[in-house]
């Protein structure tokens, strides 16, 4: 075996996986939006543009991305900025902000589904605290603004730790020497 096709053989198991689980579904799903009965059709999109509860999903998932990458970015940058500096416990806090990520997203979402319902722990704790009187319904058409709350709060938590990871990452590849060289030049923490 060569040498010069060892990294594409390497690679070749991740390509599969690509093309078989990504690449594939991607290909059906755009036949099957643009065909009908096997004919080339814009049917199946003019019924969907024509349903106006497809331009209510549209704006309600261009707000969730609105509101949750920038948060998840800046709290994920936050993060790393105080986890790039050494202090007592730096290891545990890691560790507890990395949890996240070793949750599925299906058991993720139980879990918030079993914090957030009428009878979860959150409404349990408010109702015993009587700060409400009447459980909260986080997930209910008629309160929209909770509904929307409740997904913000469950993204944030799932997937702002993969954020955080990239980010801490770049910051410790960032030579010590510059660092010094930067501080004698009279930089500062955020100059």
């Amino acid at each position: 075996m060569k040498v010069r096709a060892l990294p594409y053989l390497l690679i070749l198991p991740a390509f599969a996986y690509l093309i078989f689980f990504v690449g594939y579904p991607l290909l059906q799903a755009l036949y099957l939006a643009f065909t009908e009965n096997g004919v080339f059709s814009l049917a199946t999109v003019n019924r969907a543009i024509g349903d106006p509860r497809f331009w209510d999903a549209l704006k309600y998932t261009i707000g969730l991305a609105a509101v949750i990458v920038p948060t998840q970015v800046g709290l994920a940058l936050v993060l790393a900025l105080i986890m790039n500096r050494a202090f007592k416990g730096k290891d545990l806090t890691l560790y507890a902000l990395i949890i996240p990520l070793t949750i599925s997203d299906v058991a993720a979402g139980l879990i918030w589904y079993a914090m957030l319902s009428p009878s979860g722990f959150l409404n349990k704790l408010l109702l015993n605290l009587g700060l409400i009187d009447n459980p909260i319904y986080f997930f209910g058409y008629q309160f929209r603004h909770m509904e929307f709350l409740a997904i913000v709060l469950a993204e944030l938590w799932r997937a702002t730790a993969i954020v955080f990871v990239i980010i801490l990452a770049g910051l410790q590849m960032i030579s010590q020497e510059y660092l010094e060289a930067a501080e004698v030049f009279g930089a500062d923490y955020w100059t």
